[in-house]
């Protein structure tokens, strides 16, 4: 699970206990690369099942944030805890989001200091413009999202998930050539990372309806490498099987 690192250098000024994916100092946190240990933490100890169990909001995952004492969740932005906790009355505080990671602070109260700025507290780089591009384009601004995502690319031309955004704001746009001009880019400044760029343009060319070129990113992927699961690998055939182009014709 990869995390922005201006999300931990956020927590890592707070010594606060979170359940997270990495360890810091004065932070509880459990790591998915070993799920039975927790390093670094003083304040809380968390076994696998209770960490995957909250992470999928599965039941009971309410009672066992305040059991463990959670102030502070660092999660995928698409992970079911993240969606539970936004939907909460009151919701938890959005400090920090990217395409890698969200950290979440509960609800605002007289005992909590409000949010400040993450441009208060990071320098300008590329993790804070990357930031930036992923809000602006879940708002709709695509433009000032472009504007931003260019400036994360030109400041770390191997920021990766920079590359899978800037494809996805030009399939919003409709823009079939910008879209390949960014997989051409990524291709070129990030080789080792080929499997990730074509599933980037996959589902870009899938937003923008465009379901041949799709089909053929699907295909580009390297399936014989040792390093891809046996589960991703039957996933990606499968659904080159079951993708019928001729119904979006």
């Amino acid at each position: 699970m990869r995390v922005a690192s201006c999300a931990i250098g956020l927590l890592r000024n707070t010594g606060i206990a979170a359940i997270a994916p990495l360890a810091f100092k004065g932070t509880t946190v459990l790591s998915p690369s070993s799920p039975s240990k927790v390093t670094q933490g003083t304040r809380v100890s968390l076994v696998a099942g209770d960490y995957f169990g909250m992470l999928d909001a599965e039941a009971h995952w309410r009672e066992k944030l305040r059991a463990y004492a959670v102030d502070a969740v660092l999660v995928p932005p698409d992970s079911r805890i993240a969606g539970a906790l936004r939907s909460e009355a009151p919701a938890w505080r959005v400090a920090y989001i990217d395409p890698r990671s969200v950290l979440l602070f509960p609800p605002a109260g007289p005992k909590r200091a409000p949010l400040p700025a993450v441009s208060k507290l990071l320098p300008e780089g590329a993790d804070l413009e990357l930031s930036r591009g992923f809000r602006l384009r879940r708002r709709g601004d695509l433009e000032a999202a472009k504007r931003a995502l260019v400036a994360a690319q030109r400041n770390d031309p191997l920021q990766l998930f920079a590359y899978g955004e800037l494809m996805f704001v030009a399939s919003l746009q409709g823009d079939a050539d910008a879209l390949r001009h960014w997989i051409d880019v990524a291709l070129v400044r990030y080789p080792r990372r080929w499997n990730p760029i074509w599933s980037f343009a996959e589902q870009a060319w899938g937003a923008l309806g465009d379901c041949e070129a799709q089909r053929d990113a699907l295909r580009k992927t390297r399936l014989g490498s040792p390093f891809v699961a046996d589960e991703l690998r039957d996933e990606i055939r499968s659904r080159i099987r079951t993708l019928d182009c001729r119904a979006v014709r």
